[in-house]
């Protein structure tokens, strides 16, 4: 398979359930630029060592290393919905935000285009070199 990665990180959030068996936790890792990113890693059957810890940091988190493969998802995002997200996480006071939701109310028809990535964990480990 072409798609294979090992990629090691920190586990930054909870484990989430999907299913009876599949959870999905969010990894910390740098990227070949350096920055840090977060992929989604969707797990069967997690092993015990697999926890986050919220009352910590996240270089106090545990190390883990993850087999697996990557699984991407073409997605089409209301445009509307997208602008008010940016906005909102950059800080825009409300009354901003209010007045873009208005004024984009009407563009139903428009469309951010997006490709969604996820990694399927064929397995885990913990450890391994953290920067």
């Amino acid at each position: 398979m072409l798609n294979q990665i090992l990629v090691t990180g920190k586990v930054a959030s909870p484990l989430r359930r999907i299913d009876r068996e599949t959870y999905l936790f969010i990894l910390a890792t740098f990227g070949p630029d350096g920055n840090l990113c977060f992929p989604p890693v969707i797990v069967h059957n997690p092993p015990d060592f697999l926890r986050f810890a919220p009352d910590c940091k996240l270089h106090e988190q545990p190390t883990v290393t993850v087999i697996g493969s990557i699984r991407t998802n073409n997605l089409s995002i209301p445009l509307k919905d997208e602008i008010v997200r940016l906005a909102r996480r950059a800080g825009a006071p409300g009354k901003i935000v209010l007045r873009l939701q208005a004024v984009l109310s009407k563009s139903d028809d428009l469309y951010a285009k997006r490709v969604g990535v996820e990694i399927i964990a064929d397995q885990i480990f913990p450890g391994g070199e953290w920067k």
